[in-house]
């Protein structure tokens, strides 16, 4: 055996006497891996900061549309939220086979950073530049989605740098910070309140450098890119790549070193392994005792109702997310910076019943505490039905949209009038269903 491997294992070898056994296989015990929770800490801000990109312009992007080009109708609206995932459906495999081939996540993290700041440059641009607002914003979104397509190595990285008796807590943390990114932000909602923040600088702004403008439509983009900023920042300096999380194969190679019986290139590659997972805290334990058994075939009905669980989760908030802003704005006749507010106090509540959910969960977690999941997701479900049931514009409510025309909008832009006068409510001229939708303007 190389005598790199002989400290600190055939140390305590010798005190069990087994290095005097030379023909027999020989007892062999290894330093225990430790999940390394700073490293999970920092995989859950880089989860957030991911998957924030994805909704931190909901409440802002429509009004702000409505400002620059006129011609970008609701439908074509839908392409540029629905292209966001497109890019992401394509870069999350890419970043996958990527980063198992060079056997790392940080270089693939920092690409998805790069490109998510470069989508966000690309939104901010879109007052500075000739080209089409459309081809624009389709490019940027695209951009953005291919970047956040490397959360999907969080959750990964998650799964394989934890032991297995906190795999499910590191999970959560991870996909934590992924469902908060997603609805609000963490903590006090951060996406929101400075989206609530940003509702003070009223269009168009503040004149920052040249034509860029700093507004409450351009400031969900400023924030993005100082997240990516911060991201990178945390990536390089704080972030460290340890995998506590080793497989039957790399157990058998260190038992195949400790014995003699190994090549000396997989000597060199588990004397890599054992610096890795080696602490020394003065306890020896066998490492067998956190390695699973070999797990049975998965259940193919059971995962195929988790997915439909999800899909109708995910499809019902990028539905409210997508529409939110043009819905409440003709539904309701709110302004558009009315729109942005209360879209963006909607967002907070929703993040921070998020939050209280995750941390109820983890602490159960912690505590040994059964939780019935089925029940949970029976509810969660139930109540987004009910949610569409209370919100559905029946027949027997009796107040009609706020209608306005066309020639309304042109001359409230063109005439610059003051905001009290904007028009609000449905456009007849694009909507010829208008004046048969009754309206729950409580709800």
């Amino acid at each position: 055996m190389p005598n790199s491997l002989k400290d600190p294992l055939n140390e305590k070898q010798s005190e069990t006497g087994t290095n005097d056994r030379p023909d027999s296989i020989r007892t062999t015990t290894t330093m225990m891996p430790e999940t390394n929770w700073n490293s999970i800490y920092t995989a859950s801000m880089l989860s957030f900061i991911g998957t924030v990109q994805f909704s931190l312009y909901f409440s802002s992007m429509w009004p702000y549309v409505q400002i620059i080009d006129r011609s970008i109708n609701e439908t074509m609206f839908g392409w540029i939220i629905a292209i966001y995932s497109v890019g992401q459906i394509i870069s999350a495999p890419l970043f996958g086979y990527w980063s198992n081939k060079i056997q790392q996540v940080r270089l693939p993290l920092f690409v998805g950073l790069a490109l998510m700041f470069m989508g966000n440059l690309c939104y901010l641009s879109l007052e500075l530049t000739t080209i089409p607002k459309l081809y624009i914003l389709l490019f940027g979104r695209f951009m953005t989605g291919m970047g956040s397509g490397n959360v999907c190595l969080l959750r990964t990285y998650a799964s394989t740098a934890s032991t297995s008796k906190d795999r499910l807590r590191a999970i959560a943390f991870v996909t934590c910070g992924q469902a908060l990114g997603a609805t609000s932000g963490p903590g006090m909602c951060l996406q929101s309140s400075f989206q609530l923040l940003f509702t003070s600088f009223t269009y168009p702004g503040t004149t920052l450098l040249g034509h860029l403008r700093f507004n409450l439509f351009t400031g969900p983009a400023f924030l993005a890119c100082t997240m990516n900023l911060f991201g990178t920042i945390i990536l390089l300096f704080i972030f460290k790549e340890v995998y506590a999380g080793l497989h039957h194969e790399e157990y058998n190679k260190i038992v195949r070193v400790e014995n003699g019986e190994s090549n000396r290139s997989e000597t060199a590659t588990t004397k890599a392994i054992l610096q890795i997972f080696y602490t020394p805290n003065g306890s020896v334990n066998s490492l067998t005792s956190s390695l699973p058994s070999k797990l049975p075939p998965y259940d193919l009905i059971a995962c195929f109702v988790c997915y439909l669980s999800r899909f109708t989760q995910m499809f019902v908030q990028t539905n409210l997310e997508t529409i939110g802003s043009p819905f409440s704005m003709t539904m309701f006749g709110m302004t558009e910076q009315k729109s942005v507010e209360v879209i963006s106090i909607a967002q907070a509540l929703v993040g921070s019943i998020t939050f209280a959910t995750y941390i109820f969960y983890i602490y159960f977690k912690s505590s040994n505490m059964e939780l019935n999941f089925r029940l949970s997701c029976i509810l969660s479900i139930l109540g987004l039905g009910a949610f569409h049931i209370v919100t559905f514009p029946w027949p027997f409510l009796s107040n009609p949209l706020q209608v306005y025309t066309e020639k309304e909008r042109l001359a409230y832009r063109v005439e610059h009038l003051p905001a009290d006068l904007e028009p609000v409510g449905c456009n007849t001229d694009k909507f010829e269903w208008v004046f048969n939708i009754i309206v729950n303007y409580e709800i």
